[in-house]
């Protein structure tokens, strides 16, 4: 596993502080939940150009 740091603007990270202490979670585990809810909603790479 990798580490790294993030910066939140302070009311997004509140949320996200109350969010995880409802539901006994870490923080980080929300985070890495929402990029992977992020990134499978997303393609893995953008469609290429269609040509005529």
């Amino acid at each position: 596993m990798t580490r790294t740091q993030i910066q939140l603007p302070d009311e997004l990270h509140r949320r996200a502080k109350r969010f995880a202490a409802e539901r006994e979670i870490s923080l980080a585990e929300i985070t890495r939940r929402g990029i992977e809810l992020f990134l499978g909603r997303f393609p893995e790479s953008p469609p290429e150009p269609k040509h005529s």
